[in-house]
């Protein structure tokens, strides 16, 4: 099915067939088969409102000619209702639709009887429904104070004014209508058109609209949309994205954050609003029978495990602690091995709470083929997760701390227990993480071959400038000229450990391009070597510079001080690009391996806040 501009199908009167529209302002439509231009202009609408006859006027509206607008208004009465396109929409749909100047739709609201400004297009859509699409809150106030009853229009989807609004996410424009759309009867707050409201506010990021009204509509945390059978519940739950921002930060990313502290209050303005909301939503179901309620909080609890949403998950927990223990609908799977699949964390957080018989009916519970919650967590993790790791090796290195750590819960016994397949957990990491194993191995390859050629040349250059030291040497004692000097000293000094820095580096380097690459090496012996070889690659672009420094300074300082200044800002160059492009890396394989981004040291605080 093909859709017009405001997503209503268009279709030929006489013979049904479909039409697609063009990308064109126009919307004319074309049809989807081959005859494109056969035909396109015999749809059966009458002559009076055929858009070809309106287009002046079209073009007047499309650049906010009024003078030449209001000539053909005058002249023809029929144009101020008439169509301008083929989704029989009349001149103030186009003009509201596309931002025209204020006075130019004030003019138009003028003209028109009261009547003609609730006037709908094919899909129902009147003029107050595209002023609430656009969130152009002055034409809505205009209209709305001609004909207060507008913001009562329904779609033939049975959709208001301020369902527009908030699905296209315009704040100021949806307040307004709520202000002016009272409820009657709980008719458009409450019931499929309540919860279509909930959930644009919800998709929009308008956590606190959605919360104000899952508080005044409590009845809605129960309805389920009725056509893909989700609650409300379930939608905030799966809301990844604005749970995840402020958690999940590394230190590169909390320090850009430091200095824009207002993007950062905001975004986590948004996460505190949606905890709240998923609070509200939780309160208003434990009214519920537990039947009914069962099936509400164990899909959400399914779509936040899914999603990664650990704080969603955490309450949810706290309001329905028996969801550890509720299987989907789908499948015959248990919380922990749902979350294991899905890398959440707060799995392990899940396993404290429950007693050491849950624990153990919970861990060797098996699937219908037969995979334990080992094997669950040996498969691959879901693309959305990996890639909240750079690189293919930290990736590896994330997927091995997950099997570590998963398999200290599961009794020894388990870790060999073979599923249908015949595959034991260990063997189903091993073909899983087959094809991210060889691409992390050439990434570390690659990265080593490239870091090495820079440490050779820094080798090459502190080597030749510790032979040919500056200002050269005494012809009877061989000694520096300059060897008595502060300078030289720092010079000497320099140049050694840049030296020392890069032949380190080169042979490290070495290390990881003949390292047998197997799983275990990267959960700490490759990430280890590569962090030692981004630093050792640091100090000795540092001190050469510093060495390089210190001789200009031997050669040319003393009768031209004024060069210091700009030697030592140029200097600094090569070290903040080398900072600028690889402190990001060398932050996440540190974080990673030893610090806050460790699953292993992020466990304990979950276990610890839990």
């Amino acid at each position: 099915m093909s859709y017009g501009p405001f997503n209503y199908p268009i279709q030929a009167e006489e013979d049904g067939e479909e039409l697609s529209t063009m990308s064109a302002p126009f919307n004319y439509p074309i049809r989807a088969d081959e005859d494109v231009y056969e035909d396109m202009w015999n749809l059966p609408v009458e002559d009076e409102s055929q858009p070809q006859k309106y287009l002046p006027l079209y073009r007047a509206i499309l650049t906010e000619d009024w003078k030449k607008a209001e000539t053909i208004l005058k002249k023809d009465e029929n144009a101020i209702k008439g169509s301008l396109t083929f989704n029989t929409e009349t001149a103030l749909h186009v003009a509201i639709g596309m931002g025209t100047a204020l006075y130019f739709v004030q003019n138009l609201v003028d003209m028109m009887p009261d009547d003609m400004l609730g006037v709908e297009n094919r899909g129902g859509v009147t003029p107050l429904h595209v002023a609430a699409m656009k969130g152009n809150t002055e034409a809505a106030k205009m209209l709305v104070g001609r004909r207060w009853g507008l913001v009562y229009g329904q779609t033939k989807e049975g959709l208001l004014p301020i369902h527009f609004a908030a699905e296209s996410g315009h704040r100021e424009t949806l307040a307004y209508l709520i202000l002016n759309t009272r409820d009657h009867d709980g008719h458009f707050y409450s019931g499929q058109s309540g919860l279509k409201l909930l959930f644009y506010t919800i998709d929009a990021g308008l956590y606190d609209v959605a919360l104000d009204l899952a508080k005044k509509y409590p009845y809605l945390a129960i309805l389920r949309d009725e056509q893909y059978g989700c609650s409300a519940l379930q939608k905030i739950a799966g809301k990844e994205s604005v749970f995840s921002r402020t958690r999940d930060l590394n230190l590169w990313e909390r320090f850009i954050y430091s200095f824009n502290g207002f993007q950062f209050r905001s975004v986590d303005m948004k996460r505190k609003e949606a905890l709240e909301l998923v609070k509200c939503l939780c309160k208003n179901i434990q009214n519920l029978d537990d039947l009914e309620s069962q099936t509400i909080y164990g899909d959400a609890m399914m779509e936040a495990i899914h999603c990664g949403t650990l704080e969603a998950v955490q309450i949810i927990l706290e309001a329905f602690p028996e969801t550890i223990i509720t299987a989907t609908r789908k499948r015959e799977a248990f919380v922990f091995g749902m979350a294991a699949e899905n890398r959440c964390e707060v799995v392990f957080q899940l396993i404290q709470r429950t007693s050491i018989l849950s624990q153990r009916r919970s861990l060797e519970n098996l699937d219908f083929e037969k995979n334990n919650i080992l094997h669950r967590t040996a498969k691959l993790a879901p693309s959305h997760k990996l890639n909240l790791v750079p690189s293919a090796a930290l990736q590896m290195q994330r997927e091995m701390q997950w099997y570590k750590e998963m398999e200290k819960l599961v009794a020894p016994l388990n870790r060999e227990v073979k599923n249908t397949d015949n595959n034991t957990p260990w063997m189903v990491f091993t073909k899983e993480h087959e094809k991210l194993k060889s691409d992390a191995e050439t990434w570390l390859k690659q990265t080593a071959n490239s870091c090495s050629i820079v440490a050779a040349l820094i080798a090459t250059v502190v080597f030749t400038a510790a032979i040919t030291v500056p200002g050269g040497n005494k012809e009877r004692s061989g000694f520096p000229f300059f060897s008595g000097e502060t300078a030289f000293i720092v010079f000497a000094i320099a140049d050694a450990i840049s030296l020392f820095a890069s032949i380190v580096c080169l042979l490290m380097f070495l290390a990881i391009i003949t390292s047998r690459f197997a799983e275990e090496d990267f959960l700490y012996a490759l990430p280890m070597r590569l962090s030692f070889c981004l630093v050792s690659v640091f100090i000795s672009i540092l001190f050469m510079m510093v060495a390089f420094g210190a001789t200009v300074y031997i050669v040319f300082g003393k009768k031209n001080n004024w060069i210091i200044i700009p030697l030592y800002w140029l200097s600094s160059w090569p070290m903040a690009c080398f900072m600028y492009t690889q402190t990001p890396l060398l932050f996440d394989i540190i974080s990673n391996t030893y610090g806050a981004g460790n699953l292993g040291k992020r466990i304990k605080r979950l276990k610890i806040g839990g």
